[in-house]
């Protein structure tokens, strides 16, 4: 559903975030209400993810967290292309 979301042109800041804390709670059965970028590259480091790949994932939740925070959530997320290529990474680690 990530990668899918990503796809779409008008992904924004705001719909990734959410997107994203909806992955990591469904993939590793969380109830997490708020993810935090640092939270969430620990808690795929311990599921096994390189911390290249953490790293990765975490970037692009500090990129929507930062656009958030500028007034710019609900704007194109600029990073959207490298959603897919961040979590393909992932999905082959975890598994």
């Amino acid at each position: 559903m990530l990668i899918k979301q990503s796809r779409r042109d008008e992904l924004t800041a705001s719909d990734f975030l959410q997107a994203a804390r909806q992955y990591v709670n469904d993939r590793f059965g969380l109830a997490l209400g708020s993810l935090t970028a640092h939270e969430a590259a620990q808690i795929l480091i311990s599921r096994g993810v390189s911390r290249d790949t953490a790293d990765g994932f975490k970037g692009l939740l500090q990129d929507a967290e930062d656009a958030i925070y500028t007034g710019k959530g609900g704007q194109r997320f600029e990073a959207s292309a490298q959603v897919a290529m961040v979590v393909n990474a992932l999905e082959k680690e975890i598994r």
